[in-house]
């Protein structure tokens, strides 16, 4: 079907995410405001607004006693909330440089970060695509400007990508 709009419910600012938790309740991350709003849909009211961190990004509900994970960018730190206390229970610092998307594992016992500088060492080369789409029209691997002249693949040191030479 096509989508329709039904109502407006006031939130924080920048609202970057929204995850169901239960069939009648929301919860919007607002990226600037700092906070989680707590949506009772069926009435279309904010029930709860919980203070996080700064920048958080995204909320995930995992464990056999569930919890709120919420990623806080600016302070690579995941807070644990109670979902119906709003409590903090927990915090976990991420060894890594903006923690964003969240993810859940199937069997609701792991929660997964992706990190947006995570600093090791990975990278997306993207491979041809159609001119005028944003894309590199060849190959960028095999590209001779590139800093492996298109070599491809690189060479390898251990499990890391060798730095290319200079020259």
């Amino acid at each position: 079907g096509t989508p329709v709009f039904s109502t407006g419910i006031p939130v924080g600012y920048d609202p970057v995410t929204v995850r169901w938790r239960t069939n009648s309740e929301l919860w919007a991350v607002n990226h600037i405001s700092d906070s989680i709003s707590v949506i009772d849909v069926p009435n279309s009211i904010v029930t709860e607004t919980i203070e996080t961190l700064e920048e958080p990004c995204d909320v995930v509900f995992a464990g056999t006693t569930e919890r709120a994970f919420v990623s806080c960018s600016f302070v690579n730190t995941i807070q644990i909330f109670h979902p119906t206390t709003y409590a903090e229970t927990g915090q976990v610092v991420v060894a890594a440089e903006d923690p964003r998307g969240l993810a859940v594992s199937a069997d609701g016992t792991q929660v997964y970060a992706a990190i947006f500088e995570s600093g090791n060492g990975t990278t997306l080369i993207f491979g041809a695509g159609v001119a005028g789409a944003g894309f590199p029209p060849t190959n960028a691997m095999f590209d001779p400007s590139n800093p492996y002249r298109g070599q491809n693949p690189p060479p390898n040191a251990s499990n890391r990508i060798s730095a290319p030479s200079s020259s």
